[in-house]
């Protein structure tokens, strides 16, 4: 790093032409670098190849592969085919964790599992008793704010547990 020079003048980022949002991984439509969401918006779902650009897509977006909560673990994965290059994906700590040490075929084997293992963790909180607004109303302070954080909660595990690639391309 140059001394006395910020870190991020140091690295010039690329931005996409389209949304202006820094890329990591580029893409070239009709001149200009674009971010992989304007690239797949602009080509059309039949543009998709397989599932390596949604697994792109949320890797610019810091997104787990697994659950789509936010992620910064990289994590190598071979793509479906010998012929294809590996894919880099994010995954959250959380899913990294619940598969610490085991070993999976293929992403998707892999991607159930988490599933499984997150449902089984949070049971109790998809399982609670839900609350309408009205009974929460009547509620005193302190108890409506822990059901309505308990909802919350269960409104984020829920997201997690029916997370698919589709809600991120936005297709």
């Amino acid at each position: 790093m140059t001394a006395g020079v910020p870190f991020w003048q140091v690295r010039q980022l690329v931005s996409c032409a389209i949304c202006d949002v820094p890329v990591s991984h580029q893409h070239e439509l009709d001149g200009d670098i674009v971010c992989t969401s304007c690239y797949l918006h602009a080509r059309g779902r039949s543009e998709l190849d397989g599932i390596g650009f949604a697994l792109t897509l949320m890797f610019d977006r810091n997104v787990c592969a697994y659950c789509g909560e936010f992620a910064r673990d990289e994590e190598q994965l071979p793509a479906q085919t010998s012929e294809d290059p590996l894919w880099t994906v994010l995954q959250c700590e959380e899913c990294r964790d619940l598969v610490r040490g085991e070993t999976f075929r293929t992403f998707e084997e892999k991607r159930l599992h988490i599933k499984h293992g997150l449902a089984r963790r949070y049971a109790g909180v998809v399982g609670a008793r839900e609350w309408d607004h009205e009974e929460i109303e009547e509620l005193g302070r302190g108890l409506r704010e822990s059901v309505e954080l308990a909802e919350q909660a269960r409104k984020i595990v829920q997201a997690r547990l029916q997370f698919t690639f589709d809600q991120l391309v936005g297709f």
